[in-house]
């Protein structure tokens, strides 16, 4: 059976991870997008040669200082700009090769910006988690230790909700319990899996 891959996508504290780890569970395969991100950007890299250019300010003792990053790039929008170009072509080159190497036959591809970075050209279908964005700016808030404007900023960066909506072929609405949000992605992925023809 060829291979299938679903993206996933959502806000800044959407609860993309909490449905990855339930989408994992039912026995797909995950690639995430940040993961590659942290690879290429961290020491030894592809695109850290870049940022050491781009970002000087951004290394302490040698070290890149992500909380430092994202304040500064998320304050300045061509200084994001920057960013995305230095990094996106990297994780891009590596998302096609770690699909291909995964051994399951549904893939989930998780990427918060998968329609503004264009992977979604991967995709078979599209799955958008989306959550009201006073509570995304709260959870954010609570996980990263940031602000609320800090949390506010990376989330206007990235498309509306309903613009991710729109784009997607499934959206799954995290406004309920934990137990009741992955029965929502659990019924979303299996929609999905009807529709196309496919299964695990």
């Amino acid at each position: 059976m060829n291979k299938l891959v679903i993206g996933l996508t959502g806000g800044i504290g959407a609860g993309k991870t909490t449905a990855a780890n339930g989408l994992a569970a039912l026995g797909c395969g995950i690639v995430d997008a940040d993961v590659l991100s942290r690879g290429v950007t961290g020491a030894g890299g592809a695109a850290e040669p870049a940022l050491r250019r781009l970002f000087p300010s951004v290394y302490v003792s040698g070290t890149l200082d992500r909380a430092a990053l994202k304040r500064l790039v998320f304050s300045d929008p061509d200084k994001l700009k920057k960013l995305n170009a230095a990094v996106w072509p990297h994780i891009e080159a590596l998302v096609p090769q770690r699909i291909a190497q995964n051994d399951k036959s549904v893939v989930i591809l998780v990427a918060p910006l998968l329609f503004e970075s264009g992977l979604q050209k991967y995709t078979h279908a599209v799955v958008t988690v989306s959550r009201p964005r006073a509570e995304r700016i709260n959870a954010v808030r609570i996980r990263d230790n940031i602000n609320a404007e800090q949390a506010d900023l990376i989330a206007s960066a990235q498309l509306s909700d309903l613009a991710r909506e729109a784009l997607s072929d499934a959206v799954v609405t995290n406004d309920c319990s934990l137990d009741e949000f992955l029965q929502r992605v659990r019924a979303a992925y299996e929609d999905i899996i009807k529709k196309l023809g496919a299964g695990k």
